[in-house]
C-alpha cells in the first residue's frame, strides 16, 4: 500500500511542476514570432496553451497570460 501511495505522490509532484499557463495572441504570423520569442527566453514551455485569436491587434506583439485561471 506504500509503494502505491508514493507512485501517486511522485505523479502528482510531476503534474504540478507542469502546471501549464494559457497565453492568447491576436494574428497568427507575429504572435507565432512572439511564441517562438517566450519559449527561446524560457518564459513559456511547450506545455503552455498557445491560442491565437486572429484578431488583429494595434500591437502584433502584444498576448495575454492566464495563470491558473487569473489574467498575469
Amino acid at each position: 500500500m506504500a509503494r502505491i501511495i508514493e507512485n501517486r505522490l511522485r505523479k502528482l509532484e510531476v503534474e504540478a511542476s507542469r502546471a501549464r499557463r494559457t497565453f492568447v495572441f491576436g494574428e497568427v504570423g507575429p504572435g507565432e514570432e512572439k511564441r517562438r520569442e517566450l519559449l527561446a527566453a524560457r518564459l513559456a514551455s511547450e506545455h503552455d496553451l498557445f491560442i491565437f485569436t486572429g484578431v488583429p491587434q494595434a500591437d502584433p506583439s502584444s498576448y495575454a497570460v492566464w495563470n491558473d485561471g487569473e489574467a498575469v
